[in-house]
């Protein structure tokens, strides 16, 4: 799969999640830089597998659920989000903890790894916005949905609700 994403200079930022390499083009084309990151391949287990196709595919009937088939391992990277000058490489997700695990860019380096307990969604003027549902513990279905921002002070200060 292909993700990609844009920062405020122009620059597009081309991620291949079955891989870790993300290409970074100017706004002219042209190929600034080539990240790639080493990884060992994380396997999928059948107990994922099965939450997974109940939680995207309940709404599928369950012949077509059976022709759908999953890697064998989890991409490297998830998703990627461009925040001002900072490319979050989101790398890790860990569902029941709410936790996200991202390495953090910045002019074309990883320099950190952040760990967020929301999935940001978008960002604008010093804050990241992110969608939050409140489930209903009977059915899971959706109640209530909620825009949240949070505050950024700095890049070691994200979690601090506004």
């Amino acid at each position: 799969m292909v993700i990609w994403t844009s920062d405020g200079k122009g620059n597009v930022y081309i991620c291949y999640s079955a891989l870790y390499e993300i290409n970074i083009i100017n706004g002219k084309g042209e190929l600034v830089k080539k990240i790639k990151k080493e990884h060992t391949p994380e396997k999928i287990t059948r107990e994922e597998e099965k939450k997974l196709k109940e939680e995207y595919f309940s709404h599928v009937p369950k012949e077509f659920i059976k022709q759908i088939h999953f890697p064998k391992v989890k991409p490297p990277v998830i998703n990627i989000f461009s925040m001002e000058d900072y490319i979050f490489i989101l790398r890790k997700t860990d569902r029941e903890s709410h936790k996200y695990i991202y390495d953090v860019l910045l002019n074309g380096i990883i320099f950190n790894s952040l760990e967020l307990d929301f999935l940001p969604h978008f960002s604008r003027d010093g804050f990241i916005y992110t969608i939050q549902h409140e489930l209903s513990p009977l059915t899971n279905e959706i109640l209530k949905t909620h825009i949240k921002r949070f505050k950024i002070k700095d890049i070691y200060h994200i979690n601090e609700s506004y």
